[in-house]
């Protein structure tokens, strides 16, 4: 075989393997990758005393965009949110379509507190018109998230009690997210009402050390912010939020 040869067979294999673990839509890894990776990673994970946190989400009203708008702004909808999360570095080297307007963001060896904070971060991105050539529909994101190896020890089992805290999401009121313990349960309307009374609301003197900042912070470390009470209110409101800079 010449080197060209050689060459030419190494382009194919990639292709076909492109073409097997990709998504050609978003060009995300797809369902197939997934199970691969966990399948690969999960029982080294259980023999080390490791975990891991997978966050099942999916599209808010997305059935509503086919409706109105048609199945290519469909298309278009799931290309942007492909590209958003491609782009995002917390997030694109963990992130799958699983089909439809299904995704997966499996995260490996980290904290509930950096979930978290990747948790605010997909419920704010999401959170906007997106701008598609038929029209702007708004679709949030709800999501349920399992824990290696507490809910599951394949990721069939952690799919699907990620799938079972979804639904509880979306019955809540959309735009949410649900541990499956039940603990530390997030809403968008919930982080952008904080956010604007931490950016908004005079800070008492005494407590102006926790107010502020630094931009490493406001990009995704957490911030603690009481501020002063107002006529509304008569109360301070105590706001612990992961902020993080979201462009539209």
């Amino acid at each position: 075989m010449t080197s060209v040869d050689s060459i030419e067979s190494k382009h194919s294999q990639e292709l076909i393997n492109r073409q097997a673990y990709y998504d050609h839509l978003t060009q995300l890894p797809n369902r197939r990758k997934l199970y691969l990776d966990c399948e690969m990673k999960l029982p080294e994970f259980l023999e080390n005393g490791d975990h891991a946190w997978l966050l099942f989400f999916d599209l808010d009203n997305f059935k509503n965009v086919n409706d109105t708008l048609g199945h290519q702004a469909e298309d278009e909808l799931l290309q942007q949110v492909g590209r958003i999360f491609n782009n995002d570095p917390d997030i694109r080297d963990h992130f799958y379509r699983l089909g439809g307007d299904e995704f997966i963001l499996f995260l490996e060896k980290v904290s509930r507190k950096y979930v978290l904070s990747l948790v605010d971060k997909l419920l704010l991105l999401t959170n906007r018109p997106w701008a598609l050539t038929a029209g702007k529909p708004i679709c949030r994101t709800s999501i349920g998230i399992s824990r290696f190896p507490d809910d599951g020890q394949t990721v069939e089992e952690l799919l699907h009690k990620a799938d079972q805290v979804l639904y509880q999401a979306k019955d809540a009121g959309k735009g949410r997210a649900f541990f499956t313990d039940g603990k530390y349960s997030r809403s968008v309307d919930r982080l952008l009402k904080c956010r604007k009374v931490y950016r908004n609301r005079p800070v008492r003197k005494k407590n102006t050390s926790k107010a502020r900042t630094t931009a490493r912070e406001r990009s995704g470390a957490k911030a603690r912010c009481r501020s002063a009470p107002t006529a509304a209110s008569k109360k301070a409101v105590d706001c612990e939020l992961f902020f993080c800079e979201v462009t539209f």
